[in-house]
Parts: structure tokens; sequence; C-alpha cells
């Protein structure tokens, strides 16, 4: 178990707010680590589990510096999120669609 006072408890998995990964029992070596980008989107989409977020809503929430950053970044970085929870009970939860945009649905 974690030891560490900035941990979010979500189900039987633990979120490391300030080492910034993931705790998941069903993995072989329990935890995946995130980019500080990568932790930023992915925790703004648990924090707002279960609704459907526009791609500028997560834009606006997770990059400051907007002026040369365009929506495609959102997909990349999702990519990347979907690539490290390979394997895990988090595969697949993060869904997007074109015309509502992103949600994440927890397990």
């Amino acid at each position: 178990m974690i030891n560490n006072a900035h941990v979010i408890y979500i189900g039987f998995d633990d979120v490391s707010t300030d080492k910034r990964y993931l705790f998941n029992e069903s993995l072989i070596d329990k935890n995946i680590f995130f980019t500080p980008k990568e932790f930023e989107l992915f925790f703004y989409l648990l924090i707002n589990k279960n609704r459907w977020l526009t791609i500028r809503q997560v834009l606006d929430a997770v990059w400051f510096d907007k002026k040369f950053i365009s929506t495609t970044v959102v997909y990349v970085y999702l990519g990347y999120i979907r690539k490290k929870i390979v394997g895990s009970e988090y595969e697949g939860c993060i869904v997007t669609s074109r015309l509502n945009g992103i949600k994440f649905i927890q397990p």
C-alpha cells in the first residue's frame, strides 16, 4: 500500500497526486507512472468521471498556455495514457466521440 498523504482512493486503486502514479492491483508491477502532463490529463478526467467533456474544456483545464496548442495535442496525450493503462482495469475506460467529446468511465 502507498504510504502517502497525497493519495486519492478510487475503488481498489490509489492515485498518488504528488508522485504522479496510479497503483493498480491488476498489473504485474502494480504502478502506472505518468509524465506531469499525462497525469494532469488523467486526473482531470478522473475527477470528472462519467461526464462528457468537450475537447475545449479539457484543453482549457490542462494546458494553460494555449497560444500554440491545438486540440490535436489532447488526442496525442490520450494515446499516451491509453498505452500506459493497457492490461489494467482502466483499459477502455477513456471514451472519445466526435459529437460528445471525452468521457472517463470508472470500472
